[in-house]
């Protein structure tokens, strides 16, 4: 399923941001058909079950479903489920860091973004030392 999501979220890369209106609308539904049901999923597991055994890939496209599509999904219905699973996408993406840094060092960078958002949609100054290290790195 991580192709899927990642195929998905990086082929559309003009709908993530500044669409309003119908195309919004189109594109919040598309990603509801498709990978809402997976969202569900990922809403409903323990932090402990989603990670176990889990390679790279499958958890960037956990963070992507936890902390993008439940924005697309959820946008002016449910704010609280959209923190929650912000919440939930942080934990792994700091799972992600602390256990897998050399490895997601050496990614596409738009993997690295993304593993970096639930940080900037929580709590940017919080986080602002664990992001400026990848910033660094890239350098």
């Amino acid at each position: 399923m991580a192709e899927n999501v990642l195929d998905f979220w990086f082929s559309n890369q003009n709908s993530w941001i500044l669409m309003k209106g119908k195309k919004r609308d189109e594109f919040d539904k598309i990603i509801s058909e498709q990978f809402g049901k997976l969202l569900n999923v990922y809403e409903e597991s323990s932090i402990d079950d989603i990670i176990f055994g889990k390679e790279v890939s499958e958890l960037i496209e956990i963070i992507i479903c936890l902390d993008q599509f439940s924005r697309h999904i959820y946008r002016n219905i449910d704010c609280n489920k959209v923190k929650i699973n912000t919440d939930k996408a942080l934990k792994i993406s700091l799972y992600l860091i602390n256990n897998y840094f050399d490895i997601i060092m050496k990614l596409n960078h738009n993997y690295m973004i993304f593993i970096l958002m639930p940080m900037k949609h929580n709590n940017i100054v919080k986080y602002m030392s664990i992001m400026m290290q990848y910033f660094e790195r890239i350098e």
